[in-house]
């Protein structure tokens, strides 16, 4: 299973509508050969997830799809997932595995990648030094 940013603060019907809707894009992806979020945005899958629509109309409504999320097949399979989502009961729900790091480490992890950040990117690193004062 793949575990979405966020996936375990979702609490009731939401955690099942991500499960299923998340499994649905995942699916399409492997299948399509493409990275999931070509499939369907963050931002949609996310909003999919708040609002749970039961409709065509309500899903046009979702912020993050365009045109193409909503016509052919695939506004179908993505209510239907919702609808999967919906049914689940709490037996049936996979909670993502906790990762291994400290929690307590966060705070440090988030410095490290952002100082690291400009590194990865090739970009140098701005240093100041301090110099003399040029002689009067």
């Amino acid at each position: 299973m793949v575990a979405h940013q966020g996936s375990r603060q979702l609490r009731g019907k939401a955690r099942g509508v991500a499960q299923e809707v998340g499994a649905w894009r995942e699916r399409e992806a492997e299948r399509a050969d493409l990275p999931p979020r070509f499939v369907l945005p963050d931002l949609a899958l996310a909003s999919i997830v708040q609002r749970a629509p039961a409709t065509r109309e309500d899903l046009a409504a979702v912020r993050g799809l365009d045109g193409r999320h909503v016509r052919d097949g695939t506004a179908n399979a993505i209510l239907a997932a919702v609808q999967l989502g919906l049914a689940l009961t709490p037996e049936q729900l996979r909670l993502p595995e906790t990762d291994a790091t400290d929690r307590s480490l966060a705070p440090a992890v988030t410095v490290v990648g952002a100082w690291a950040h400009p590194a990865r990117r090739g970009a140098r690193s701005r240093t100041v030094t301090a110099r003399k004062p040029a002689p009067i």
